[in-house]
């Protein structure tokens, strides 16, 4: 029995000095390797988040990673934004776990847990997954699907996908369906056992639908050194699982607190009991928020650890068979930093004073600011957050280029005006009463204005956005000096309508129109009444046609019979007009004119289709010219290789003309003739100018005689005391021996008739005072002539004829001078002065 007493005391006195030397050295607990350990990374306030770091003897191990920064933006489908997503550095483990475990100096894990999906448990397991090696994740199943509350889901599946995909990336073996030889497992020295670790499917062959995740968790329990270690993550009894567990596990003597601090769900009397820890700890910094249970704990003495510090990365324990030691005071103080902005990846972030980066919403110098999962400020954009239950379709907030988040009042951008309240949310969906005055806002915040309907109500609201009125009834309204129509719905009109036999138009606001409006790629006009114009209307001194559905014409229009040219403009043309390759002339009224105009002096002539006309042109039975600028033409003009007349009044002359005591002559085409002409019957000589001559003509090698009338003289012709003939077919002046009517005459080379003796061919002739030839007779001087006229000799005076024989006709044979008739010869061809 002694010998019992003193190896009993003699170890109660070795376990004393035991535990006075472990509580009184504080182990090097930067240098990693030996021992065993557990390490609550610790939260920075009230809210929980989970990582806790296992080592023993060099082999490392996570239960749950905690919160990290990133979070859902929303712009995927599969992630929306939700209410109580996680975006604030408060709550955000990623800064200390990495920095505890820089200084633990670990290189890679033999496996990591995650107890279930909510971000305060595995938002950091891919963070984790990128940056050491890791032997196995172990991560139960999980759908959106299985989740019963829409309150409750969160950024779930973002985290769930987020592990599971760059743990398939590196490598990294995927243990999900968890079977009973895979749910105990060793870590160095300590042995691990899995609970509640079945992923649980209904009758449908899904995932059994839950309430909460927390129902999910997966829980390991650690045996160590004689210690046995609850980590159960957010376990409760919402579904039973602390009833059915609490006597499974049993007895331990350091418990994790299910869900941080929760009393309510989770941690339930009977399942303390069942566990009867030594020690609990909260990933809070929060006491249980039940008192009974509070009152229990004390009743039971457990200690309760809270692992939460703003100084300290870590609650750290070494676990010995003597017990639990709290080494935390051995590891270094969270440094401190001057808080400031700073640049990476072309963004600006932002860096506390705990050296971790900005996330969510930030007030710096007592501005709001947004910064992304990556610690990027956000600039020059709405931003979408569900942070209200209130508000289903969550918030929309605006910042500014500056990154600088818009605050209370109006905000105008794109056109449209908004509203931001005092929380820098934009109001939508919602009446809303500012300064005294009541404004609509649509689904995307923009303000309403004209008829609208809200709640049921028809409300009518002005330009500016005030509420006019409500329940508007039909028939018109003045507001703000403008004025609406509404019909019997109610409704607000827009566009064209037809009131009480009047057409009137609404621009798409609602607002009458009056004056010009371009409808439907036309244009009409609406007088100041409102009401649409048709037929003629002047307009700042020019006059417009609108047909009879109030379109402006343009273009050559007939409007009552009469054709009218109205420009692009609409603006009815007076005076002259090109359209259509050809001029047209508009009076004062700006009717067409055809016929006859006179225009600054000059005569234009217009068709019956309003045509000005050019060249010759016959005009009611007389031609006339009118030049490439459409003006009558009068006097000589030269048109197609020939002179044509024409008279003050512009027709064309045809027949005899006197100009400058000179006659012409025009035949029945209006040509000027020149050179010898037939006319009635009557043959003329007009000069290479048209000049009808007279007198004396040689042309064609000939001479010919123009009386004073101009006539071709023919026959016997006494000219100057001096006769000549003419032959009667041509009018060509005779010569020589020539036999006219019956009898010879000798007419010299100027013509002229000779009378006396002619030697002619070496023979003698005589001619009598007539001119005719003398035959068969004798002539006055006793001379005898045969019956050709020819002299011979006579027999009886043979000799006193050969004794002194004279030429009878010496001297009589000399052409009678004649003057000479050749001047028209050299007359020019050149036409008169005022011949164009």
């Amino acid at each position: 029995m002694k010998n019992l007493k003193k190896t009993i005391l003699f170890s109660i006195i070795l376990l004393s000095v035991t535990a006075s030397h472990l509580q009184a050295v504080k182990a090097d607990t930067i240098s990693a390797g030996s021992g065993n350990r557990i390490h609550f990374i610790n939260t920075k306030g009230a809210s929980g988040s989970d990582a806790i770091l296992l080592e023993s003897n060099g082999h490392y191990a996570l239960i749950d990673m905690g919160e990290d920064y990133d979070f859902p933006d929303g712009t995927d489908p599969r992630y929306p934004s939700r209410v109580g997503i996680t975006r604030q550095n408060e709550l955000v483990l990623e800064d200390r776990l990495f920095r505890h475990l820089n200084r633990l100096g670990i290189q890679k894990f033999d496996f990591i847990l995650g107890t279930h999906v909510h971000s305060d448990h595995i938002g950091g397991a891919d963070e984790i997954l990128k940056r050491y090696p890791v032997g196995k994740l172990y991560l139960k199943k999980y759908t959106d699907e299985r989740i019963t509350s829409k309150w409750r889901l969160w950024d779930n599946l973002f985290n769930y996908d987020n592990a599971l995909n760059v743990a398939r990336e590196k490598g990294v073996t995927i243990v999900q369906d968890i079977k009973e030889e895979d749910s105990r497992f060793k870590l160095g020295d300590m042995d691990i056992q899995l609970y509640n670790y079945k992923n649980e499917y209904g009758p449908d062959g899904k995932l059994k639908r839950v309430y909460d995740d927390n129902s999910n968790s997966l829980v390991a329990v650690v045996t160590v050194a004689g210690k046995k270690i609850y980590l159960g993550g957010d376990l409760d009894n919402a579904e039973g699982a602390e009833d059915r567990l609490g006597p499974e596990i049993g007895k331990v003597d350091m418990m994790k607190w299910n869900h941080h601090y929760d009393a309510q769900i989770s941690n339930t009397i009977p399942f303390l009991d069942s566990l009867s820890p030594s020690m609990v700890v909260h990933t809070s910094s929060y006491d249980a928020n039940l008192a009974s249970t509070r009152d229990y704990l004390k009743k039971k003495n457990i200690q309760v650890v809270h692992a939460s510090s703003l100084t300290k990365d870590a609650t750290v324990f070494n676990i010995a068979d003597s017990g639990f030691t709290n080494v935390s005071d051995s590891f270094p103080d969270i440094p401190t930093v001057s808080e400031e902005w700073y640049q990476e990846d072309g963004y600006w972030k932002y860096r506390l004073s705990d050296n971790e980066m900005a996330i969510g919403w930030r007030k710096i110098d007592n501005i709001y600011y947004f910064f992304n999962g990556k610690g990027q400020m956000q600039a020059s954009k709405w931003i979408h957050l569900n942070d209200s239950r209130e508000k289903l379709e969550g918030n929309w907030y605006y910042l500014n280029s500056n990154g600088k988040m818009q605050y209370e009042g109006w905000f105008k951008q794109d056109g449209s005006w908004y509203y931001i309240s005092s929380t820098g949310a934009r109001l939508y969906n919602e009446l809303a009463e500012i300064g005294g005055q009541k404004y609509l806002f649509d689904k995307d915040g923009k303000m309403l204005t004209g008829s609208q309907v809200f709640n049921g109500k028809k409300m009518f609201f002005a330009s500016s956005g005030a509420l006019q009125s409500d329940e508007t009834g039909s028939g018109w309204k003045k507001i703000e000096s403008n004025w609406y129509y509404f019909d019997e719905e109610g409704k607000q009109i827009v566009g064209k309508k037809e009131i009480n036999g009047v057409t009137y138009y609404f621009d798409n606001k609602g607002v009458m129109q009056t004056g010009w409006a371009l409808i439907e790629g036309h244009w009409n006009y609406f007088a100041s009444s409102g009401a649409m114009k048709t037929g003629w209307i002047k307009d700042k001194d020019t006059w417009y046609y609108f047909d009879k559905e109030g379109v402006m014409l343009t273009g050559l229009q007939e409007i009552e019979g009469t054709r009218y040219y109205l420009n692009a403009s609409g603006a009815m043309q007076t005076g002259w007009k090109w359209f259509d390759n050809h001029y047209s002339y508009f009076t004062s009224s700006g009717a067409m004119k055809t016929g006859w105009l006179k225009d600054k002096g000059l005569w234009y002539y217009l068709d019956k289709e309003g045509i000005m006309q050019t060249g010759l042109q016959e005009i009611e039975g007389a031609r006339y010219y009118l030049n490439a600028s459409g003006a009558m033409q009068t006097g000589w003009k030269w048109l197609d290789n020939h002179y044509s007349y024409f008279t003050s009044s512009g027709a064309m002359k045809t027949g005899w003309l006197k100009e400058n005591d000179l006659w012409y002559y025009l035949d029945k085409e209006g040509i000027m003739q020149t050179g010898l002409q037939e006319i009635e019957g009557t043959r003329y000589y007009l000069n290479a100018s048209g000049a009808m001559k007279t007198g004396w003509k040689w042309f064609d090698n000939h001479y010919y005689y123009f009386t004073s009338s101009g006539a071709m003289k023919t026959g016997w012709f006494k000219d100057k005391g001096i006769w000549y003939y003419l032959q009667t077919e041509d009018g060509v002046m005779a010569t020589g021996l020539q036999e006219i009517d019956g009898s010879r005459y000798y007419l010299n080379t100027s013509g002229a008739m000779e009378t006396g003796w002619k030697q002619l061919n070496d023979n003698w002739y005589y001619f009598q005072a007539d001119g005719s030839l003398l035959r068969n007779g004798t002539t006055p001087d006793g001379y005898k002539v045969n019956q050709d006229g020819i002299w011979s000799l006579n027999p009886v005076k043979e000799e006193e004829v050969q004794g002194d024989q004279e030429d009878p006709k010496k001297d009589s044979d000399k052409p009678v001078d004649k003057e000479e008739k050749s001047a028209d010869a050299q007359e020019t061809s050149t036409l008169k002065a005022d011949k164009e």
